[in-house]
């Protein structure tokens, strides 16, 4: 049996892993990567060698995976500092395509599918229920 010391450079364990973010219609995109390799000498020294690597997303800002955010218009790996959130359907907008709605009382910003099916028309005026009904209720107390 050889001995595993006599190989000046063994490798005792090496271990990959790979954040991948995948996307509805089944493309891919790397997050995040993670390397670890230890090696054995003839004299039974170990040495530990890892690598991190993290992925710049479009914004400027290094991602965390968990923590990123994709757009309608195609843009991938925003960051929470990059996207706002249509205040009607919640969904992550990229700030390029964030679009304001104003009937001159009230603003809200939506994306581009609520703010062409007058959705944020609708939610204007459910704001202006609710500020009525509060200011109702204080003027009662």
């Amino acid at each position: 049996m050889d001995n595993p010391y006599d190989d000046p450079l063994g490798i005792e364990a090496e271990e990959r892993e790979q954040t991948v973010i995948s996307r509805l219609d089944g493309q891919h995109v790397l997050g995040a990567e993670q390397a670890s390799r230890v090696l054995v000498d003839n004299t039974g020294g170990r040495s530990y060698h890892g690598v991190r690597r993290l992925v710049r997303g479009p914004d400027g800002r290094v991602t965390k995976p968990e923590e990123t955010f994709a757009c309608a218009c195609g843009r991938e790996l925003l960051s929470i500092h990059a996207v706002v959130f249509c205040q009607v359907c919640q969904f992550a907008i990229c700030r390029t395509c964030a679009k304001t709605s104003d009937d001159g009382t009230t603003k809200l910003v939506v994306c581009a599918s609520c703010y062409e099916h007058g959705k944020w028309s609708r939610a204007i005026k459910c704001c202006i229920a609710r500020l009525r009904s509060f200011i109702a209720w204080l003027a009662n107390i």
